[in-house]
C-alpha cells in the first residue's frame, strides 16, 4: 500500500506521503517496537528519521512499556538515536545530550554509524514525561534530527502521530 501511495504522489506531481506506520505495539508482552530509518529520503540533506524532522512525530508509549528502538542508516552521512531529556535548546552533539534511561542510544551514539549499518536499544519506559528522539552526531540534532517520544501513565498501547 505504501508503494502505491509512493507511486501516485510521484505520477501526481505531489510530496510522497510519509507513512506512519513505523510504531508497533504487543498487547501480550506490553512492547512498543520502533523502527526508524536515517536519511530516509533526501529531506533536510538526509538529517531525518523516516523522513520527519524537527518533532513532527511523535511516539506514545505507556507507562511500564518494554521498549524496542530500532535504527538502519540508509544516508551517507553517520547517524545514530538516543532516548534523551528535552533540554531548552537542542544539543549540537550527543556528548552534550543526557539519556533517559542508561544504554538508551545506538553505539556510538556520538559518532554515529556508517551507511548500511544498524543498531537498537531497549529500555522500560519507567518515568512519565517528554523525551527527544535525537541523533548524536554532531551538527545533526540542532540541524533538525529528532522527534517526540512521550511516555504517559494510563495509555493503553504505543501509536505514533505525524504532524505537530
Amino acid at each position: 500500500m505504501l508503494q502505491s501511495a509512493l507511486a501516485a504522489a510521484v505520477l501526481l506531481g505531489g510530496p510522497a506521503p510519509i507513512p506512519s506506520d513505523w510504531v508497533h505495539w504487543d498487547p501480550v508482552t506490553k512492547t512498543a517496537i520502533g523502527s526508524l530509518v536515517a536519511g530516509q529520503e533526501s529531506r533536510n540533506g538526509g538529517w531525518n528519521f523516516n523522513g520527519l524532522i524537527n518533532g513532527e512525530a511523535t511516539v506514545t508509549v505507556p507507562l511500564g512499556a518494554k521498549v524496542l528502538i530500532e535504527l538502519a542508516n540508509r544516508d551517507g552521512n553517520l547517524h545514530s538515536v538516543g532516548l534523551v531529556e528535552v533540554m531548552p535548546k537542542v544539543p549540537s552533539s550527543g556528548d552534550a545530550a543526557k539519556p533517559v534511561y542508561p544504554g538508551a542510544f545506538t553505539v556510538p551514539f556520538a559518532r554515529g554509524m556508517s551507511r548500511g549499518k544498524s543498531d537498537r536499544f531497549t529500555f522500560t519506559a519507567s518515568r512519565a514525561g517528554r523525551f527527544w528522539l535525537l541523533c548524536g552526531v554532531a551538527p545533526h540534532g540542532v540541524g533538525g534530527m529528532w522527534l517526540y517520544l512521550d511516555v504517559v501513565k494510563g495509555a493503553k498501547t504505543a501509536r505514533v502521530r505525524v504532524g505537530r
